[in-house]
């Protein structure tokens, strides 16, 4: 719907909250903003442990968050079908008409009134990421006096190799304003965290 004006057929529908009296005012403006989310989780959560056999380690590190909420701005972006920007195919696709009454998609409209933020992008960003993995394997004393080495070690480590969560976006640990404290939750895009996989040797004479 229109900010401010009453709906139509195909109009994403906003909650009433409330008006310059207190009480709902069947009008969608700005006394009815409320809070609808939380970037602070619950509770955060690390796993580390290392194994390890006759010369062989493996070390993991797991990492979770559980009950925050992440702001998704990019998919505010790409559902947007006012014509003025990219669009996801699905939303521009499968938008509200009168042959193809949708009720996940709104009309088409060029206004950007229309799109406003809410409580339809707003996500559960928890997850569960096995944020590092390493194997290794140490050659043996007798080996090691033979080559005239005090130590050698090959390993192999991924880091970010596994997520489990049911955030839609790139990334449930992204935001778009970097490393702030003061500003978190908000997803805009941003370029995702890269999985790394790197193999060395470590020597020790």
């Amino acid at each position: 719907m229109l900010v401010g004006q009453r709906p139509a057929a195909g109009d994403r529908r906003y909650r009433d909250i409330s008006g310059p009296d207190g009480v709902p005012d069947g009008v969608i403006n700005d006394f009815d903003r409320t809070i609808i989310g939380s970037a602070q989780p619950d509770f955060i959560w690390g796993l580390n442990n290392e194994l390890s056999f006759r010369g062989i380690s493996l070390s993991f590190f797991f990492q979770g968050s559980q009950g925050n909420e992440m702001a998704n701005m990019n998919l505010l972006n790409l559902e947007n079908v006012n014509g003025q920007q990219n669009v996801l195919a699905e939303a521009g696709l499968n938008r509200w008409t009168p042959q193809n009454p949708s009720n996940r998609y709104a009309r088409a409209l060029a206004t950007a009134t229309d799109n406003v933020f809410s409580s339809r992008f707003i996500e559960d960003a928890s997850y569960v990421r096995l944020k590092n993995l390493t194997l290794g394997y140490s050659l043996p004393a007798p080996l090691l006096e033979r080559i005239k080495v005090s130590n050698v070690r090959i390993y192999a480590s991924a880091t970010n190799l596994w997520t489990l969560t049911n955030y839609s976006g790139y990334d449930p640990e992204g935001n778009a304003y970097g490393a702030s404290t003061n500003l978190v939750g908000v997803d805009d895009g941003n370029y995702p965290q890269a999985k790394t996989y790197l193999l060395g040797i470590n020597l020790g004479f």
